[in-house]
């Protein structure tokens, strides 16, 4: 369902609502125009339940969807809050660091932040990552990794620094999968087929009036319409009009850039 991401959300949800009740509203008419719509097929006493139960499961089925896709929403944007605070005390750590390696983490730390707001992110939108925020990162971590600590003070230092750094690249390896793993397929075709078979036991419903018929089934496609839409845009968070924005790095990069400059 990557592909919806290339319209924008509210074109998106009007053409497949516009589409949806088009198609709904004509298979209607044509349903009860047809041989199929008889009284002894199409009786209020047998419909009901059977709507009920279908309705029930689809019900619950897209409660779990929305309910999913909204926690690993939540989760992904407290996880880039995650990475901007361990680059932010990386970089406040690196003052107890000798020189050269202060200079270079704290140029680094800079570098990567600036990579991934300004380049990272737009690529995150269309499914990509840098390569050069990744090499920024693991720069970093050899610029750490290879310093020979003279005094215990620089060595307890020095593992801080690197701790932080640690829980800064899994932030980002989380932030990456995140935006590579979706719903399966399979899933998406048992929610959309589900819909359709409630939809469509609507129809059996006897209704005198064919209006209110067509009202009545139009108002639940739009429904199943709208929250389709809203669990495929939450559903890759960094995608989309409805995605997550790099602020937390960009406060992070105010902050470093405030203490630099003191």
């Amino acid at each position: 369902m990557t592909w919806i991401y290339n319209w924008p959300a509210w074109l998106f949800l009007l053409v497949a609502t516009i589409l949806t009740c088009a198609m709904t509203t004509f298979s209607l008419i044509w349903f009860r125009r047809s041989r199929f719509h008889r009284s002894e097929l199409t009786h209020n006493d047998v419909a009901g339940p059977v709507v009920t139960t279908a309705g029930t499961i689809l019900a619950v089925m897209l409660s779990f969807m929305v309910v999913a896709v909204w926690q690993q929403f939540d989760q992904s944007a407290a996880n880039v809050q995650i990475e901007a605070a361990s680059l932010s005390d990386l970089y406040t750590i690196s003052y107890g660091l000798p020189e050269p390696v202060r200079s270079s983490v704290q140029s680094q730390t800079r570098s990567y932040l600036q990579t991934v707001i300004s380049r990272e992110w737009p690529l995150m939108r269309i499914g990509g990552t840098s390569h050069k925020a990744r090499h920024d990162l693991y720069s970093l971590y050899r610029t750490l990794a290879q310093l020979r600590s003279v005094t215990a003070d620089q060595g307890q230092t020095r593992a801080e620094a690197l701790q932080e750094l640690q829980r800064a690249i899994d932030a980002r390896r989380r932030r990456i999968y995140d935006n590579q793993e979706g719903i399966p397929p399979t899933l998406w075709f048992v929610m959309i087929t589900t819909s359709v078979i409630t939809i469509g036991f609507i129809f059996f419903f006897r209704m005198h009036d064919e209006r209110t018929h067509i009202l009545f089934t139009t108002a639940l496609t739009i429904i199943v319409v709208i929250v389709c839409v809203l669990i495929a845009e939450l559903d890759y968070p960094f995608r989309g009009d409805i995605s997550i924005s790099p602020t937390s790095l960009q406060n992070t990069m105010n902050y470093i850039t405030e203490i630099t400059t003191q």
